[in-house]
């Protein structure tokens, strides 16, 4: 087991966990704020790939100094800690408002306008409203970008086709039987 000598080791290898455990919730947000930082700077894709590396050279490191169970815990409580055990709902893992893809879409080359992602996906009601926030996930972004093929038919069929329908869902009037 662990040697006092360090400040946040405990002679119990239950505590001396915990006690490690607290200590790197400071040092886990400031390496979320780096990656998020990085991310803006340069792009996600190099944010992810530290992210993945980092998360390969901790788990390499715990298994080298740390028995077997010992290392499972480590690395099962870092995950849950991080709720990857958990269920997490889509929106919260890659929902985004309207300003976020805007600015991701100028970086990638094609500027569009914050109201244009808006007033799409508010017209084809492919948006989550949370808390009176829009946020869109990457799949309803590309959906409102779709490009919608042509209509099969020719503008006299489409008229004739709407007063037919509006013909079946007007709602028709009693008739009261005469005594």
């Amino acid at each position: 087991m662990a040697e006092a000598s360090h400040p946040y080791v405990y002679k119990d290898g239950k505590e001396e966990r915990w006690a490690l455990a607290r200590r790197l919730g400071p040092k886990v947000t400031k390496g979320l704020h780096d990656l998020r930082r990085k991310a803006i700077e340069t792009s996600e894709q190099t944010a992810l790939i530290e992210a993945t590396t980092m998360v390969q050279i901790g788990i390499r490191y715990i298994q080298e100094i740390k028995d077997r169970n010992e290392a499972l815990w480590w690395i099962s409580d870092s995950f849950e800690r991080a709720d990857m055990l958990s269920v997490t709902p889509e929106i919260i893992v890659t929902g985004r408002t309207p300003e976020y893809w805007a600015e991701r879409l100028a970086k990638a080359g094609m500027p569009v306008d914050v109201d244009e992602i808006r007033s799409r996906a508010e017209a084809q009601h492919k948006f989550y409203d949370v808390a009176g926030h829009m946020l869109l996930l990457p799949r309803q972004l590309d959906q409102i970008f779709e490009k919608q093929p042509p209509s099969l038919r020719s503008p006299i069929e489409e008229r004739e086709f709407q007063r037919v329908l509006a013909r079946l869902t007007k709602p028709r009037r009693r008739r009261t039987q005469k005594r």
